[in-house]
């Protein structure tokens, strides 16, 4: 059957009568220019080509840039709107980002509708300036009808101008429950418009270009990559932003790159991610409603485009707000100092008299590396800046300190100065996403995870010494700060929802591996009075013998997963949260859902708990699909307290036999990370850049 193509003539012009030229126009394949008087002509199939769409001119309102195609040969008339001009054609640009909303109106719908309403409030009250909001995929959570026409009328409610990208969850209706005919993306096309398309604002050219050429079907596909193109082409006098859903693939960057874009913006991992690869500067952004996987606080990102410099702050949409003093004594601070930007789950490190912060950067500001202060002061020693950001915990050595950065970068540092000795990419370089920290041994160095795959490299020259990966994955997948575990001369490695492989330091070779689900939220594993203790869920942890990979018992922990945990040979403490880890256990629940944290001690031999506590809230929501109370750090068991720092920016330190509080301090911070100093100071980091030493706890 011949396919009705129609040719259409047309006119773009303002609300007003005024004709446009040199407006692109498109029928979703070819690209046309306006003449003087706005006219245009092309050729359209109304089934295969179902939207004739102008790109937005600067100063043009989201309203009249697109119309059906007509089912016969005709006119048509694109009529802009226009608003205020935000001054000069080079001026700097601020564009927002939000992501994976996941909006339904199957669960909670009119909490989630209140919420994603006031959060859009929010994101115009702390950036005013916005020209554009730029919403990259999973808005909804099934791309059902009843919840893209909900989504869309919020939308439109919005300040700025809202620009809805494409992901595959938009399209999951279709695809999955409804099972109709490729493409699946005609729910999104009824309710939103155009899948694809592009929008100019001041110097730059903003392309919307979903990635999921699985739900557009290869016609559709194809067509689309010749639009993108056509529109590259003519817009190549610009500056180029792309917007699309999934992490770009290395291959997808270099196309990019060759065709002049600069900046992709995604979504998909719910992480925290800035970086340059190919000559592309990318930015992943955590959702706007929960907390990230990677437990960065939930927001949107506020991307300001400068002639020559480029800024992407990650601004939280919760803030803390002071709290009351949480009673008894309150412990002393002997040291404070602040770092620009934040901190998240990497740990400090005392060694030898200095203490040793990996320093992440989550704004694209420069400034992450690893700092070396003096133990006992806090005072500065050394700065050594690194090209991306740190997530992970260091490894420190007599000689070394080893940090590997989040796209995949080895870095071996002289512990005394901080210069760099030698570096080294990591397979997957730049596109890896590792959150954990290297492990040092007296030879070699290992870095990585377990999907993803780890290296090991000598100590002192960087050698390549050997690579293994745990599955056929070519990606690290969710990020997870699970660093490897060393056994003497093993290696205990997580693998994600396989378990854990244990390797020879030396080789790399499999001594033994244990099936379990561990999962991207879990803290890594432990030793206690010679088990090695194994994560899994749902709600439960192992002991494993190390030698053998033998389980020797197993514990549950309540209603709740895992998220970290310390012990000394008599005591376990475990910090736990609400959360349903077991496969397919998290669509069980709605994505806003309010949970709690505990944590528990054990006595020797892990059984039964004999006291538990609560945390208060979290201060900027971090907890990943949740909002609640929670703690990312690890309690700190010394001989004398226990300490637990919680998400709602509060130091308590209680008893280690009934868990009676004996002091408390608020930092009215998330606290996210903890350190003994040894002899009894506790190092915090919290999430707005502040290392604090706290004296410890004495009994009198």
């Amino acid at each position: 059957m011949r396919k009705a193509v129609c040719h259409i003539e047309g006119v773009v012009g303002t609300d007003g009568g005024t004709p446009l030229e040199s407006v692109a126009v498109s029928n979703g394949r070819e690209v046309v220019v306006t003449d003087r008087r706005g006219r245009f002509a092309l050729d359209a199939d109304p089934v295969a080509q179902p939207f004739i769409f102008a790109t937005r001119p600067d100063g043009a309102d989201d309203a009249g840039w697109y119309t059906a195609t007509p089912r016969r040969s005709g006119q048509v008339k694109l009529m802009l709107r226009g608003r205020d001009r935000r001054g000069a054609h080079g001026r700097t640009v601020h564009i927002g980002q939000i992501t994976d909303t996941h909006f339904s109106v199957r669960s909670n719908m009119p909490t989630v509708a209140r919420q994603l309403r006031r959060d859009l409030r929010h994101v115009h009250a702390a950036a005013p300036d916005l020209e554009l909001l730029v919403a990259t995929g999973d808005l909804t959570n099934r791309g059902d009808m009843p919840s893209l026409r909900h989504l869309r009328r919020i939308l439109n409610q919005c300040a700025c101008p809202v620009v809805p990208v494409f992901g595959a969850c938009d399209g999951k209706n279709e695809q999955r429950e409804l099972k109709t005919a490729l493409p699946h993306i005609r729910h999104w096309e009824q309710v939103m418009g155009p899948t694809y398309y592009s929008i100019d604002v001041g110097p730059w050219h903003v392309v919307v270009c979903p990635a999921e050429d699985q739900y557009f079907g290869p016609d559709r596909a194809a067509m689309k990559r010749q639009w993108l193109e056509a529109d590259l082409e003519v817009a190549a006098a610009r500056r180029i932003l792309l917007a699309q859903h999934p992490p770009p693939t290395p291959s997808w960057l270099e196309f990019l790159s060759q065709r002049g874009v600069e900046v992709v913006l995604y979504g998909h991992w719910h992480s925290s991610r800035c970086g340059e690869a190919s000559g592309v500067t990318s930015f992943c952004t955590p959702p706007l409603i929960v907390g990230g996987v990677d437990a960065m606080p939930r927001g949107f990102r506020k991307i300001s485009l400068g002639a020559r410099s480029i800024r992407a702050p990650l601004i939280a949409l919760t803030r803390p707000a002071p709290h009351r003093r949480a009673g008894g004594r309150s412990m002393k601070i002997r040291w404070r100092t602040q770092v620009p930007g934040c901190l998240h789950r990497g740990e400090a490190v005392c060694h030898g008299g200095a203490l040793f912060v990996p320093v992440p950067d989550e704004s694209y500001s420069g400034h992450c590396g690893v700092l070396c202060l003096d133990a006992e002061t806090g005072r500065r020693k050394w700065w050594a800046p690194t090209d991306h950001s740190i997530r992970g915990t260091l490894a420190v050595t007599a000689e070394r300190v080893f940090a590997v950065t989040q796209p995949g970068r080895l870095l071996a540092l002289d512990r005394g100065t901080g210069r760099t000795r030698w570096s080294r990419t990591l397979t997957g370089f730049p596109h890896r996403w590792i959150h954990n920290g290297p492990v040092a041994t007296g030879d070699v160095v290992v870095a990585g995870t377990g999907l993803g795959g780890i290296e090991a490299f000598a100590n002192g020259t960087g050698t390549p010494r050997w690579r293994w990966a745990g599955a056929r994955e070519r990606t690290d997948y969710l990020p997870h700060a699970a660093t490897p575990l060393l056994l003497g001369g093993t290696l205990a490695v997580m693998v994600h929802h396989q378990g854990v492989a244990c390797l020879a330091a030396k080789t790399g070779r499999v001594r033994w591996r244990f099936s379990s689900h561990y999962d991207h939220s879990h803290p890594a594993m432990l030793m206690h009075r010679g088990r090695l203790l194994v994560p899994d869920a749902p709600a439960r942890f192992h002991a494993v013998d190390p030698r053998t990979g033998r389980r020797l018992w197993t514990r549950r922990t309540g209603t709740g997963e895992l998220v970290s945990w310390a012990c000394d040979d008599d005591l376990l403490v475990i910090n736990t949260v609400e959360h349903d880890l077991t496969p397919g256990g998290e669509r069980t629940h709605a994505i806003n859902g309010v949970t709690r944290g505990l944590a528990q001690a054990r006595p020797a031999g892990c059984g039964r708990t004999s006291w538990q506590c609560g945390y208060g809230r979290d201060l900027v929501d971090m907890l990943p699909y949740r909002h609640g109370s929670h703690a990312l750090a690890a309690p700190v068991v010394t001989p004398h307290a226990v300490y637990l720092a919680g998400l709602d920016g509060i130091l308590q330190a209680r008893d280690r036999r009934t868990g009676r509080r004996l002091s408390t301090l608020s930092l009215n911070e998330p606290i996210v990370a903890t350190a003994a100093l040894g002899g009894g100071p506790i190092v915090v980091l919290t999430y707005d850049g502040t290392i604090a030493c706290i004296e410890g706890f004495a009994p009198k």
